[in-house]
């Protein structure tokens, strides 16, 4: 009996282990499906990568505050916010690298890690529900209970990538993408203002 029972825990985390390396494949798979269309200004490619229920949302800061500009579909002619084009950023590495984020140092203006793909399970840390209650608070914006089940859905299903080949502001290209109904979405993008104002 003990002998069958170890042989089902040990199928279970087997089975366990390679459900985990398909989903981190397959997320790989996404990640450089979006950074592809992103070099290529591939608009068609991105938006095939948005939930038509959800939108893409787009985080960014105009003056002191953070801010959420919530769209249907994304466009490089037409940017968000409109005063920040949408900059290559060349090659980047060949490798993701599931770890913890690189974070951005504003006295140096550099990252802490050195240049490449990093991906990581979102965090609470900038999350769309702080900075939509924010917006509410402050700026007088109208998210509704929805939109606040929406983001939690978004983040609680999502990985935030950061890619950049060289360690400057110019070469960044911040984004989230969700498991939802057995797929990978492009679901934020964020335009990456830390040292604003």
């Amino acid at each position: 009996m003990k002998s069958k029972i170890l042989i089902l825990i040990i199928l279970f985390f087997t089975a366990f282990k390679i459900s985990n390396a398909q989903d981190r494949k397959s997320l790989n798979k996404a990640i450089f499906k979006v950074l592809n269309a992103y070099e290529n200004k591939d608009d068609k490619t991105m938006n095939a990568m948005i939930s038509k229920d959800i939108g893409i949302v787009f985080l960014y800061r105009r003056g002191a505050h953070d801010n959420i500009t919530k769209r249907d579909s994304f466009s490089f002619e037409n940017p968000v916010p409109e005063y920040l084009p949408y900059e290559k950023i060349g090659k980047t590495a060949t490798k993701i690298k599931h770890q913890k984020l690189p974070e951005f140092e504003c006295s140096v203006e550099k990252f802490n890690l050195t240049p490449g793909i990093y991906c990581q399970k979102t965090t609470k840390e900038r999350n769309l529900s702080t900075v939509a209650q924010h917006e509410n608070e402050f700026l007088d914006a109208n998210w509704t209970p929805e939109h606040f089940k929406l983001f939690n859905k978004i983040e609680d299903n999502g990985y935030r990538i950061i890619a950049y080949n060289r360690n400057d502001i110019d070469s960044i290209f911040i984004f989230h993408l969700t498991w939802l109904n057995n797929k990978w979405y492009l679901t934020v993008i964020d335009r990456f203002e830390v040292c604003s104002a």
